[in-house]
């Protein structure tokens, strides 16, 4: 089922989102936010155990949630996109929109939002939902909106994870990994400093 830890992230993501739209709104600007969540839609009903019975099975899709939300406070529809909705074909005139300052909020995955997508010119803002499974993955989001074109001199790169919870875990495992990467790359690895890497 989908958690309540997990719902907490969403509806944290979703007034962060708001406070940065309202910032921006109020300089006059027209900034875009992206956010990231690789495990958009959890399954919220199972089976019964107990009765033994397949229960109705519902899906909590997070990115429908937050689209919702926004529009009820106050960002017009047209102006959110969840990026599974776009066709292949139309996704070069959304990031165009985007970098335009027509487009507030854009939701979609790594896979589907990492290579390839240029919209940084207006972006203020990238939230992480969740934790991709690789440090590589994790750059490549981010590679969205620290990147030159850039026109904001600041951003804000927000993570949402509950302490104690599989994400903070996961956020854990993805700093290690990268600590590694680095050095490896670095050249400075041993023999004990790579098991200790794994070992945590």
């Amino acid at each position: 089922a989908a958690s309540d830890v997990y719902k907490r992230q969403v509806y944290a993501c979703i007034r962060e989102v708001l406070r940065i739209y309202r910032q921006e709104e109020a300089k006059g600007k027209k900034s875009c936010q992206l956010i990231f969540c690789d495990q958009f839609k959890k399954e919220e009903n199972r089976f019964d155990y107990d009765s033994g019975e397949d229960k109705k099975t519902e899906v909590y899709n997070a990115f429908k949630v937050i689209q919702d939300e926004l529009i009820k406070a106050g960002i017009p529809a047209k102006e959110i996109v969840m990026i599974d909705t776009v066709a292949k074909s139309n996704r070069e005139s959304l990031f165009e929109k985007a970098r335009e300052g027509q487009v507030a909020v854009i939701l979609g995955s790594t896979e589907k939002m990492g290579v390839g997508v240029n919209v940084q010119k207006n972006l203020i803002a990238l939230h992480h939902i969740d934790a991709p499974n690789r440090p590589m993955d994790f750059e490549q989001r981010n590679g969205r909106i620290i990147r030159v074109g850039n026109t904001n001199p600041e951003v804000e790169v927000l993570t949402y994870g509950i302490e104690s919870t599989p994400d903070a875990v996961a956020y854990g495992r993805l700093a290690i990994k990268q600590s590694f990467i680095n050095q490896v790359m670095s050249g400075k690895v041993t023999g004990r400093s790579t098991e200790d890497e794994l070992d945590d």
